[in-house]
């Protein structure tokens, strides 16, 4: 039907069907018969022609696919229960001599730089919402078993070193792509979540990026310490990091996104306890102010030094800082360090620090 001079159906129902181009099938299948005489068409005892390469390779997708036992293959392919098992048992063993060099193996050096310079060429940053990457599988490895070994080596910055830019800053390590179902790992980059991407991007400002480094002798909820997230809130946007457990220092070192569409307006922070049988303990709040980042996005920056620090903002009854705050030109960016005094507990403070990233044609 797919395979004769004059196919009965066209290649795009093949790719229907079995969800790879008829090329690539074919290529498969004729690197197959090289492993094994088994998977080659051959004269039986009568002189009359055996099954087919491709009646074998199909017969092998399919169990290994499709979970089906051997015996319904032979209801479709005319291929006896015996000969299937065997031909996916060679399968499988020819697919990872055959191909597992150069696919089935961790990505190289090489891979990643690759992988990283044709995501440089999709620029995504600012609208990240108007990207879509998938929808991963709802039980995995990472939210059933809290590991994965596709991301082990990477989240314990012990993975290959691949040097690429970002919004002005440099990382040593890679990432992937995932959804929200994902923990908030920095080896993960999401999609911001925003329905009503339309009418914000009219009267969006910017994007501000808060990396949430580190607490400070955060308060005990618990006899073993406490299990601490923070959550950033602004309008209907609600962000928040990962819980880290047994801990009143906690070390985060993760990027949370907002967007800004008014600069005076405040973003609540808040720390929370995490309580898997009760409503999560409040841990403290304060305010997060944006106006002294931006208080200089018109001004010419081209002969500013990389270092400058651009103004100090001391603590007061007005603000949450603890120690003075400095807004900084580094590396092309406006920079804000932020060691923040959490109100409503009995102690605790938050260091940040804050990143503005103006709109295309804004500033």
């Amino acid at each position: 039907m797919y395979f004769n001079e004059n196919p009965t159906f066209p290649d795009h129902y093949f790719r229907q069907r079995f969800w790879m181009s008829i090329n690539l099938f074919k290529r498969i299948s004729k690197e197959l018969t090289k492993f094994d005489w088994f998977l080659q068409q051959r004269r039986n005892a009568t002189g009359e022609l055996g099954h087919s390469t491709y009646q074998k390779v199909t017969a092998a997708l399919r169990m290994v696919a499709y979970d089906i036992p051997a015996d319904l293959v032979d209801d479709h392919l005319t291929i006896g229960e015996s000969q299937a098992i065997e031909c996916v048992k060679l399968f499988v063993v020819a697919i990872v001599r055959m191909f597992g060099t150069t696919y089935l193996r961790a990505p190289n050096v090489e891979d990643t730089a690759r992988l990283l310079e044709e995501n440089k060429a999709r620029d995504y940053e600012t609208w990240i919402w108007h990207g879509y990457f998938g929808m991963p599988g709802s039980c995995n490895g990472i939210n059933v078993l809290q590991q994965s070994p596709l991301t082990n080596k990477t989240a314990l910055r012990e993975g290959l070193q691949v040097e690429f830019e970002e919004s002005g800053h440099t990382y040593n390590y890679g990432y992937y792509l995932a959804e929200g179902i994902y923990p908030r790992w920095q080896t993960f980059v999401k999609p911001v979540v925003n329905p009503k991407a339309g009418p914000i991007m009219d009267g969006l400002v910017g994007i501000l990026k808060v990396r949430v480094v580190r607490g400070i002798n955060l308060a005990y909820r618990d006899a073993r310490g406490s299990d601490p997230y923070v959550v950033l809130r602004l309008g209907k946007q609600k962000v928040k990091t990962s819980v880290k457990k047994r801990s009143v220092n906690p070390i985060w070192h993760e990027e949370l996104s907002l967007s800004i569409a008014n600069p005076n307006a405040p973003i609540k922070l808040a720390v929370f306890d995490k309580d898997t049988f009760s409503k999560d303990d409040p841990m403290g709040d304060a305010e997060i102010e944006v106006e002294p980042l931006v208080e200089f996005l018109h001004m010419a920056t081209e002969d500013i030094r990389n270092g400058t620090v651009m103004r100090s903002i001391r603590p007061s009854s007005r603000n949450c800082l603890a120690e003075e705050s400095k807004v900084c030109w580094k590396n092309g960016r406006f920079v804000q360090d932020v060691i923040l005094r959490l109100k409503n507990v009995e102690s605790g403070e938050i260091q940040l620090q804050l990143q503005w990233v103006s709109m295309p044609g804004r500033k």
